[in-house]
């Protein structure tokens, strides 16, 4: 009876070992790959990043397209000044993520310039000199200047942090709250979402992400901090 018992135990724990090794040959790390166009482009800064997601795309071995997956990880300017890398991050169903590399021509933002007083002077002296001629100017129509506020959309997540155990899953959309904007729809908004940092659910340690949203008009949120932490079993 004790030979038997001990067969059986044996038998159990080569199934359970075997089990494991399938689960293990079964399990999805291969990332998606992303494809980005040939030609060249320019972008410049604080401009809509639908142009550098134009033709844009992403395939995985197990989920095929995965297009809409694809994210803006990051864009650097190199240090000519005249050209950016853009950095394209996709996951798939297993949260394997991808990242792609691209060159882009670069732009900076526009500034506009204020009015100094020196200026303000002499539009009040041309001004002061078109009124003694025949045509009418008004200082109104000269001198009014334009302002126009501006707003930016906010990301509120549903918490700070979270902790899970190693293998498990973990969607780094599943912790926003809200994206708003007072032009953009939600949906517009979570196409612009960007994400800073990295995590990987089969390692345990602490993972430190950044959120932050762009309205179309390039104008970009305040930065919110999360904290993954993956736990050993």
């Amino acid at each position: 009876m004790k030979k038997a018992i001990t067969i059986l135990l044996i038998l159990t724990t080569f199934a359970t070992g075997a089990l494991c090794v399938l689960s293990r040959m079964t399990r999805d790390t291969k990332a998606p790959v992303i494809s980005v166009p040939t030609e060249m482009i320019t972008y410049e800064e604080g401009s809509d990043k639908t142009l550098l997601l134009a033709g844009v795309t992403a395939t995985d071995d197990r989920d095929g397209d995965v297009t809409a997956n694809v994210r803006i990880y990051d864009i650097a300017v190199m240090e000519d000044g005249h050209s950016a890398q853009i950095i394209y991050a996709a996951y798939d169903s297993s949260y394997n993520l991808g990242k792609r590399f691209r060159t882009v021509g670069y732009k900076p933002a526009r500034k506009n310039v204020d009015m100094t007083d020196e200026m303000y002077d002499i539009i009040s002296d041309d001004i002061d000199v078109a009124n003694k001629s025949t045509t009418e100017v008004t200082i109104e129509a000269t001198t009014e200047a334009t302002t126009e506020e501006v707003t930016f959309p906010y990301i509120t997540l549903t918490s700070d942090s979270k902790s899970i155990n190693v293998g498990e899953d973990f969607d780094p959309m599943s912790v926003i709250d809200e994206v708003e904007d007072d032009n953009d729809d939600r949906n517009s908004l979570f196409n612009r979402i960007d994400l800073e940092g990295e995590f990987d659910t089969n390692s345990a340690g602490t993972y430190n992400l950044i959120y932050s949203v762009r309205d179309s008009e390039g104008n970009r949120s305040k930065e919110v901090k999360f904290t993954l932490t993956v736990k050993e079993h």
